[in-house]
């Protein structure tokens, strides 16, 4: 069995699409449990929200063995 190798690091402007197909999944997982928020984070608003000139967020993602499985947004205002 290969080990987990797990690196948290700063969010990057590299990692839109990841971070959006995962809220995008998540967002499906809490519509399943009945959920009726409107969860609309995506790759295109990751990046306008996170890294223009005034950016809303700070982040970090959680990667493991190469791949993005997790992220943390936190409010910059």
């Amino acid at each position: 069995m290969r080990a987990l190798e797990l690196t948290i690091r700063p969010a990057l402007t590299t990692d839109a699409q990841s971070v959006g197909n995962l809220a995008q999944q998540f967002a499906g997982y809490l519509r399943s449990l009945g959920d009726q928020s409107e969860l609309n984070l995506n790759a295109g608003r990751y990046l306008r929200g996170g890294f223009g000139p005034r950016p809303a967020f700070a982040g970090l993602v959680a990667e493991a063995n190469g791949n993005v499985i997790g992220y943390l947004l936190s409010s910059r205002l």
